[in-house]
């Protein structure tokens, strides 16, 4: 029964927080960062191509990670069904409150209504032990889950029940850490809405208590420093202190992850655009390794890559973004990253629209290429069927010209037959008349010679013979 209680006090709560998310702020749900500008500088740059070479390479980096993303999160899954049971295990109150804290943390960028049950489970044990200290401990986790989900409302009526008197310095820090985290959030998106800059003025105030418990050199610090220089858009400044400090942050850690992440995202600002996603990658690698749902480096990587005007990559990582805002159940995260699904989706359709007005112009194009194809083929098949024809009559006339010729040459052979015989006949005429001729000459010299001498006689001899 008191469990059913509980639970039904969880969900009211819950609701109540999602109620009371403020949906008309969500217009508001944009980058502080100049989007447009980083863009048109970087189209204008010399060296745009070289480094738009570097970021796609370390894209292919962070792809294969995201691709092994369900390997990690069996791992952590593990881990945590390991710490539910030493939990239920553990006897000695120490132990099992960190166990507890240790399992909220393990839930951070995983999965934000079990983060918000644990930490009400913490506080229910704190109570329970009547522990102060735990208590505050309890609720600040409590705030923590607030901010990551967006209820900014809800964060600060939290913060304003805990009383961190006779607390511990690391839990009054940790309280303070987290109540500059709740106004750089607000800060972040709502400042514009104030007519003067509350949130920066809280952050400041805080700073100022947190330098008491601090040394001056803490990396702490250094971080807020960081968080004040990104929130007044002082990238350089972020920049120069976080790569002073950036050694001094021990690698694979949690801090590790978001100071880099933080780094590249204030080097983006700078327009250092290369040097940005090589950190902002690195970041987004270490959260998947430790088997996170939600990753905020991959939300700056799709404006990043929306800079570039890469729109298949600025597409495909606020696709992920969302799908893991949306597993991880953060109201807050989802409408940030919704804020640049109208900006990408409009250039994708204007892209989608160009491309199709493209291919309309290539197929028109291309119909008239077959076309004038087509009639080329036809016109090249009819002079190929005129050339036939032409080569059958050139062949059936070449044919009777063989015919006629052979008749010539036959009608020529008997020519010349004839010919022959027809010289040979006029050849023996001439030479019969020739001797005709010259027996004529004689007969009528005989005659004359004849008469002359008055021989009648020989004359008659020579008629009759």
């Amino acid at each position: 029964m008191r469990t059913d209680k509980q639970l039904f006090h969880i969900i009211i709560t819950m609701l109540l927080c999602i109620a009371s998310f403020d949906c008309t702020y969500a217009q508001k749900f944009k980058s502080t960062m100049d989007i447009e500008g980083l863009r048109e500088k970087f189209d204008s740059s010399n060296n745009k191509e070289e480094t738009k070479a570097s970021i796609e390479k370390l894209a292919a980096k962070l792809d294969k990670a995201i691709a092994n993303a369900p390997i990690y999160q069996e791992q952590k899954e593990q881990k945590i069904h390991s710490l539910k049971a030493t939990i239920n295990k553990t006897d000695n109150a120490d132990a099992k409150f960190s166990a507890m804290m240790e399992l909220f943390n393990e839930y951070r960028n995983l999965n934000y209504d079990s983060m918000y049950v644990v930490s009400l489970q913490m506080q229910e044990f704190a109570r329970k032990i009547n522990d102060h200290d735990k208590l505050t401990q309890a609720m600040t986790a409590q705030a923590k889950t607030l901010i990551l989900g967006g209820f900014f409302r809800q964060t600060e009526h939290v913060i304003n029940l805990i009383d961190t008197t006779g607390c511990s310095k690391q839990t009054r820090i940790d309280f303070l850490v987290t109540q500059f985290n709740m106004n750089f959030e607000n800060g972040f998106y709502y400042r514009k809405v104030l007519r003067e800059d509350t949130f920066y003025n809280e952050m400041t105030r805080i700073e100022r208590e947190l330098k008491q418990l601090l040394p001056n050199n803490s990396i702490l610090l250094k971080s807020l420093e960081v968080k004040k220089s990104f929130h007044l858009f002082e990238y350089e400044k972020a920049v120069n202190i976080s790569l002073a400090y950036l050694n001094s942050i021990p690698k694979n850690t949690c801090e590790y992850s978001e100071w880099i992440g933080n780094l590249g995202y204030n080097l983006m600002g700078a327009g250092n655009l290369a040097e940005s996603m090589k950190y902002m990658t690195e970041s987004a690698i270490y959260d998947i390794q430790q088997g996170s749902r939600s990753y905020p480096a991959i939300r700056k990587i799709t404006e990043l890559f929306y800079v570039i005007g890469d729109l298949d990559r600025a597409y495909k990582y606020g696709l992920i973004a969302m799908d893991n805002y949306k597993q991880f159940g953060s109201k807050y995260r989802i409408a940030e990253i919704s804020s640049y699904y109208p900006v990408i989706s409009k250039w994708m359709y204007d892209t989608i629209e160009k491309k199709q007005k493209m291919m309309i112009a290539m197929t028109i194009v291309l119909s008239l290429i077959v076309v004038l194809l087509i009639a080329t083929i036809i016109i090249i098949i009819k002079q190929q069927r005129a050339e036939r024809r032409q080569k059958d009559i050139i062949a059936k006339q070449n044919k009777e010209l063989s015919n006629k010729r052979d008749e010539i040459e036959s009608s020529n052979k008997h020519l010349q037959e004839s010919n022959k015989i027809t010289n040979l006949i006029l050849g023996r005429m001439l030479t019969a008349n020739a001797s005709t001729i010259v027996n004529i000459e004689k007969y009528n010299k005989d005659i004359a010679r004849k008469l002359k001498v008055r021989d009648y006689d020989g004359i008659r001899t020579m008629l009759d013979e």
